[in-house]
């Protein structure tokens, strides 16, 4: 049987290879806690000069968590919540690695995918990439420092994407700063060739990607060209009114169209907790934010919402949550706080 995820070792660059194509290289808890161990150990060996992480599949890089597995966990009330403390110090870990990570983020990149990639140095997208953090849809909230890095986006980009679970495009996932460099795929192989070949100098790194970036064919970004309607729907501070306006919303746009959608289909608790979650967001360390993640994160595997939404999306698929409350006027203060309480 094939390891999930693989390590190997080219011109002093260690590679951590995602292998569960089936999984579209969803994370489970011992890819987890073997990826965490190799980079503690390259951190360590002076002969490692960098780290790349790469699937060896071309359709996704990482599409998440592995909350299938999560879900049995919260059925047979054992600890669900352990799996979001190994993530979230992965996440961490990563962010305040000591040698360059480069993270290829070819393909799907959502939830868990995007907590491993935000951290590396060197972020690259292609025109295959698809990136979104639609938790919302699942009664979960945009976790892995979503807290910290959506409050970095411009305007209130940050808010719709959280509330709305819209797909990103390469060309997005740069405009709002959660790639660096743009690649085409026809230059990936380009790319790899010369890593394996490079003369290590880290400074060289950039201009490395740069010079591939220029080379590519470049991509429209359907956030930036939507921008000014973006920050419209997700102006309003109150979720009561952004749920009004999000319904009675018409548009020919087919990718507002859907984002919109999304949001009207999801946890009503989720969207309440995720303003709130913004709100105390802004402001915190990245080490403040995983934090209040984790405690939230506890908090949800013992609310309802959550496993149903599971449920209902990937386990019976009946994509028919009954969600509890049913409606965001239904969800009062104190069930929001809940989620916050530290566990």
């Amino acid at each position: 049987m094939e390891k999930a995820v693989y390590f190997s070792v080219e011109n002093s660059i260690g590679h951590i290879w995602l292998n569960s194509p089936k999984t579209l290289n969803a994370l489970s808890i011992e890819m987890i806690i073997s990826m965490t161990e190799q980079l503690e150990t390259w951190e360590d060996d002076s002969s490692i000069k960098a780290v790349i992480m790469l699937s060896t599949s071309e359709r996704a890089f990482c599409a998440g968590g592995d909350v299938v597995s999560l879900y049995d966990a919260m059925v047979e009330e054992k600890n669900a919540g352990e799996f979001f403390k190994y993530e979230y110090f992965l996440d961490e870990y990563i962010h305040n690695f000591k040698k360059p990570i480069i993270c290829l983020a070819d393909g799907i990149v959502m939830g868990g995918g995007i907590g491993i990639m935000n951290g590396a140095s060197h972020r690259i997208v292609t025109e295959r990439s698809m990136l979104a953090m639609p938790e919302i849809t699942i009664g979960l909230f945009p976790d892995v420092g979503g807290s910290y890095f959506l409050n970095k986006m411009p305007g209130n980009v940050g808010k719709f994407l959280a509330l709305s679970g819209a797909r990103l495009n390469g060309a997005d996932a740069k405009f709002v700063s959660m790639a660096d460099y743009f690649i085409s795929s026809e230059q990936v192989p380009v790319l790899k060739d010369a890593l394996g070949n490079f003369n290590w100098h880290e400074d060289k790194l950039a201009d490395l990607f740069k010079g591939l970036e220029h080379k590519s064919d470049v991509q429209e970004s359907e956030i930036e060209k939507r921008l000014e309607e973006i920050n419209k729907l997700a102006d309003p501070d109150n979720i009561i009114e952004i749920s009004k306006m999000w319904g009675e919303y018409q548009t020919e746009d087919k990718w507002l169209k859907r984002s919109v959608k999304n949001f009207l289909k999801g946890s009503p608790t989720s969207a309440a907790v995720i303003l709130e979650q913004l709100k105390r967001g802004k402001g915190l360390t990245l080490g403040e934010v995983f934090a209040m993640e984790s405690n939230m994160a506890q908090q949800f595997t013992r609310h309802h919402d959550f496993r149903e939404g599971v449920r209902a999306l990937l386990i019976d698929k009946d994509n028919n949550p009954q969600w509890n409350p049913a409606k965001v006027e239904d969800v009062d203060r104190e069930h929001v706080l809940d989620h916050f309480k530290e566990s």
